[in-house]
């Protein structure tokens, strides 16, 4: 009850105060602490109030400042909503950045599988690139073939020789898929691909003293292959890969590869 008629007389006060004020024709800024109970219990609350008056207007303008210095569970209660507020926006940030690293790793996984896509892609158009040049035809010369094989007769070397079945290309002779055989280099360089019909597939590994201009020389493993199977031959063969001088194992190997499936060149047929 004593409260009551406290705050009744206070409010008279403020009351005649702005009387007094407004009588004076000047505006005027006054600040004043009301004291009022925020709750229901014992707690009470500071709340400083701005009174700003405007003469020019006539109004009289009642502001109550943002700063509130309570105690108790009203506190207590604005420090949880405050902490409350504090975490979710807490939780909605960590969301974010979550989401953001989600869609980082999803462009990335999506550059990656684009970037392999154009790799294999690239990888394919080279190889049929290489096998469509390997098995064009460049050009067609009618030559003169026949046939030597690694021994005295041919090459003036015996099995027991350092050198017994080794090329002037450095390559072992061979006799498969893709064979070696001597050429004049001034016409067929080193590692020349040529078709010859009824021979096959051969690569040019070696040279000989007789072989000159338009003279070919096929290998065979023995002397009685080349008289069983070759002889002697007027043929035209066909030139599917210009050779740049160099031949070595692994580039044979390559060749073999290449030519192990392939059909005789358009043209010879």
């Amino acid at each position: 009850m004593l409260r009551d008629h406290e705050s009744c007389a206070r409010i008279l006060l403020l009351c005649l105060i702005l009387i007094f004020v407004c009588s004076l024709g000047k505006p005027a800024l006054l600040q004043v602490n009301v004291v009022m109970p925020l709750t229901d219990d014992d707690s009470m609350a500071m709340l400083p109030t701005e009174v700003l008056m405007r003469d020019e207007v006539g109004d009289i303008t009642l502001r109550i400042g943002s700063h509130i210095e309570a105690s108790g569970s009203g506190a207590r209660a604005m420090g949880g909503i405050e902490d409350a507020a504090e975490g979710a926006a807490a939780e909605g940030a960590e969301a974010a950045e979550a989401e953001a690293a989600e869609a980082e790793g999803a462009i990335a996984e999506g550059a990656e599988a684009v970037g392999a896509e154009a790799e294999g892609a690239k990888a394919e158009g080279a190889e049929a690139e290489a096998v469509h040049e390997a098995t064009t035809p460049v050009s067609v010369y009618e030559v003169v073939a026949t046939g030597y094989y690694a021994g005295v007769e041919s090459t003036g070397k015996s099995p027991g020789h350092p050198e017994y079945g080794i090329t002037y290309s450095g390559v072992k002779v061979r006799r498969g898929a893709v064979s070696t055989i001597a050429a004049d280099l001034e016409l067929f360089p080193i590692g020349t691909v040529l078709y010859i019909p009824g021979y096959g597939y051969g690569v040019v590994a070696d040279i000989g003293g007789a072989i000159k201009g338009n003279i070919i020389d096929l290998y065979f493993p023995s002397i009685e292959d080349i008289y069983r199977e070759w002889g002697k031959r007027t043929v035209k063969v066909v030139v599917v890969e210009e050779g740049d001088g160099y031949l070595d194992e692994e580039k044979f190997r390559r060749l073999e590869t290449i030519f192990s499936d392939r059909t005789p060149p358009s043209s010879v047929l």
